[in-house]
Formats: C-alpha cells, structure tokens, sequence
C-alpha cells in the first residue's frame, strides 16, 4: 500500500480508546469483553514515550573517561535526547502515513508487512 496523504490527514487527529489487557482496542473484533481495561489518554501515552529518552541520562554516568566532561555531556546528552525524539517522532508520522487507523490499532506485525526490503528481517529481529 505504501505511504499515503490520505492515511496521514485521516491519524493524524487523536482519537484514544479503552483496550483490553491484550492491548486491543473496544471497538475491535479482537477485544475480549468482561476484562479489565485500560483507558489511554496523552497523559499515558507520554508515560510510555518518557522512560524511552530518560535511559539516555544513565551514560552521564560514565564520564571519567572523558577529556572535557563538563563540554561533553550537556552537549552530548541534548544531542542524543533531540535524535531519540527525531526519530521516534518520524516513526510517528510514517506508520500514520502507512497504514488506516484500524489497521494501526488492530495489526499486530504491522512492521513485519511494511518493512523494506523483506518482511522477514523484522520478523527474525
């Protein structure tokens, strides 16, 4: 299907829904009612995005080794922080573009039938 406008203008609004504990939305086949739920909202999605670009201050731990640490790590940990956040970001912007909302929501090796050049490599990784 590749990249489309029309699937990006279509997710790019938020719309959050309940999932159940296997992550499936409630208004998907796949939802198993009668079990707990889990309500997302920004709030918890930020919850998940935060610990990925925290991790990135643990390497300040580890300066003896270099030369110039007071130059080095504000400038390397803000450089490692924008490049984490790029990348996640564009991640975004490409599975929108990629695929309609239901699809994104309820496929779950969405990366495996995208990936270029071979569905395999991600199914192996």
């Amino acid at each position: 299907s590749g990249i489309s406008m029309a699937n990006l203008k279509d997710n790019w609004s938020p719309e959050y829904y309940d999932t159940d504990a296997n992550g499936f939305p409630s208004h998907s086949s796949k939802f198993k009612s009668g079990t707990s739920t889990v309500p997302w909202s920004f709030q918890t999605l930020l919850a998940l995005f935060f610990p990925s670009v925290t991790g990135i201050m643990a390497g300040s731990n580890r300066s003896a080794s270099l030369t110039n640490a007071q130059n080095s790590i504000p400038k390397g940990t803000l450089a490692a922080q924008l490049t984490t956040t790029t990348l996640y970001l564009s991640f975004v912007v490409f599975y929108g573009a990629s695929a309609a909302r239901n699809t994104l929501l309820d496929e779950r090796l969405l990366s495996a039938r995208i990936s270029w050049p071979a569905s395999e490599i991600v199914s192996i990784g």
